[in-house]
């Protein structure tokens, strides 16, 4: 016969919240919030500091990752956003890129209107000459017709320039 040996009740004692700085009883060993908000707050806090200090590592093995294993990873996303969910998901993204720019939203739509009507006309790419995917850059939002054609490839290089400038200035 095994004897079972049933453990005491931890005693109480009293703790002060890491968050709010309020002391309150616990029996628990790892108490360290003294409500369910604070808890919530503690782990949020835990898990950006942890992203914070792993952030480069977890960028270069998903970079890694993604070299390879590009052509699956691509053929999943062209998969998603072919099914309802992914293009219910692009939907409610562009919503919200029209809510968060209307200048924008509104400078493309008057260039698709233009290009319609026959008021403009797409070029060739001003910085390499290709005349497959053709795009229309904006330098102000404001003048709406005033564009610079572009490709694909090309408009894409010339954001991402802008954007490490932009990083660049604000770091120094």
């Amino acid at each position: 016969m095994v004897k079972v040996i049933k453990r005491l009740p931890s005693r109480y004692r009293a703790v002060i919240c890491v968050i709010c700085g309020t002391l309150f009883l616990t029996n628990h060993s790892q108490g360290k919030y003294c409500s369910q908000e604070c808890r919530i707050e503690g782990q949020r806090k835990s898990s950006r500091e942890y992203g914070e200090r792993n952030r480069q590592k977890r960028r270069k093995y998903y970079k890694k990752y993604y070299n390879n294993n590009k052509e699956k990873i691509t053929e999943r996303i062209s998969k998603y956003k072919q099914s309802s969910a992914g293009k219910k998901a692009q939907r409610i993204s562009d919503i919200r890129q029209r809510q968060k720019n209307p200048k924008r939203y509104k400078a493309h739509q008057e260039v698709l209107k233009a290009i319609r009507k026959g008021i403009l006309t797409k070029q060739q790419c001003e910085f390499c000459g290709s005349t497959e995917n053709i795009e229309a850059h904006h330098e102000d939002y404001d003048k709406s017709l005033e564009v610079i054609w572009l490709c694909k490839k090309c408009h894409r290089k010339l954001h991402l320039n802008k954007s490490k400038e932009v990083n660049n200035e604000s770091s120094d």
